[in-house]
């Protein structure tokens, strides 16, 4: 669990810088934030698409050998960025290489925790994932602080080098289930008996298949839930800084605006463990798109510090929250069985969403001169992400019904 959190801490950069190096590429190279912005989109489109085929070869071999790809393509792609001069260049190592890293990452990790824990897998696997947002706290700052002292380029060489080196290394301590370390999951009750050394027997996995489940109206609403919730988020995500920077906000304090969200984001992730376990993960990932609904429309407000904050704020308790909940509500409604690729398959629901929203901001931004049209739209797409979450909360799967 610490080894997945920390490896997501770094995997993170991928995610919480590419709003910090937004404006300075755009501006070296006359490139528009639409166009550019569309970097991003391609890893979250392309990457989700293969973690459905990479989660059936997480189910049947662990992450350890898919994560170790994720670091070496991580840290050659950041490396390559240092030597781009055209826009093209920048599409070629974020639509390929990072993409690949992307769906050798995160839907892995994350989907393999349950298999440890029975007993407190809500606050496992939130405590799993506040490495990202760990990550997301630090890393802006850095990001900012790097390219303030030395450029952009050498910025990228130093996330890349850290990347390469940590997220490799780290690989090589993951399984993909405490049996292949003679252990058994927490929370797991065996008895030993003829007074013998007790040993670990298997844990029978049930859960329904991909074709399965996706004749369930329950599996195609928590599709749409995480479509329209990593739309706001991820266009949030990429162009809270640009638009704060465009308000008249100084670049370092616009920066703090994402480490603001990242760090929201880690107590979202903590709270979201507590809180699940007593209340349920459907009620609390309602509550959380509620919150981050809220957040949208302050975003409305006039463009002020203390606006962005809190938004930032408020969002990121939301989007931290959600991370987890998508494993655990996965493993309710579907098993564990195929984990794997149904978190993979769920994930490409989320990442679609996540490549559109920031292409849709950035060309909003491109035409109009501001932001104003994308972040109303925004707060509409969040509203019909809580109405869906509503109608799961009311629903019951396949699964559920048997038990």
């Amino acid at each position: 669990m610490a080894t997945s959190a920390l490896i997501l801490s770094i995997f993170g950069t991928l995610f919480f810088t590419f709003g910090i190096f937004l404006v300075p590429l755009a501006t070296d190279f006359n490139w528009d934030i639409g166009a550019l912005s569309a970097a991003l989109s391609m890893t979250l489109l392309i990457g989700g698409g293969l973690a459905i085929f990479v989660g059936r070869f997480n189910d049947k071999y662990g992450p350890r050998p898919l994560v170790t790809i994720t670091g070496i393509l991580m840290g050659a792609g950041y490396l390559l960025l240092t030597r781009v001069t055209e826009l093209w260049q920048v599409y070629g190592i974020f639509g390929i290489l990072m993409s690949i890293a992307l769906s050798c990452c995160f839907a892995p990790l994350t989907s393999t925790i349950p298999r440890w824990f029975i007993k407190r897998s809500g606050v496992a696997t939130a405590l799993t994932i506040t490495g990202f947002g760990i990550g997301g706290i630090i890393w802006p700052i850095i990001a900012q602080a790097l390219i303030d002292a030395s450029g952009w380029r050498q910025a990228y060489t130093i996330l890349g080098i850290t990347s390469l080196i940590a997220i490799t290394s780290l690989a090589q301590f993951l399984r993909r289930d405490p049996q292949q370390k003679g252990l058994m999951p927490y929370g797991y009750e065996h008895v030993a008996t003829n007074n013998k050394p007790e040993t670990p027997t298997p844990r029978i996995e049930t859960g329904l298949s991909l074709k399965q489940a996706a004749k369930t109206t329950q599996f195609w609403i928590f599709g749409g839930i995480l479509f329209t919730h990593l739309f706001y988020v991820l266009l949030l995500q990429v162009h809270i800084v640009p638009d704060a920077v465009s308000s008249g906000i100084p670049r370092t304090v616009a920066a703090g605006v994402l480490s603001m969200f990242a760090g929201a984001s880690l107590f979202g992730q903590l709270l979201v463990g507590i809180v699940t376990d007593k209340l349920g993960a459907k009620l609390a990932l309602s509550a959380s798109l509620a919150l981050g609904l809220l957040a949208l429309i302050l975003l409305l407000l006039p463009a002020k510090v203390w606006v962005f904050y809190l938004s930032a704020a408020l969002l990121g308790i939301a989007a931290g929250a959600v991370i987890p909940l998508q494993m655990l509500i996965t493993a309710d409604l579907f098993g564990l069985k195929f984990m794997g690729v149904m978190v993979a398959t769920l994930t490409f629901f989320g990442t679609t969403g996540g490549a559109i929203g920031p292409i849709f901001a950035g060309t909003i931004f491109d035409v109009m001169g501001s932001y104003g049209l994308a972040f109303l739209v925004n707060s509409a797409i969040a509203a019909i992400s809580l109405t869906l979450s509503v109608i799961l909360l009311r629903s019951k799967s396949k699964l559920e019904a048997r038990l």
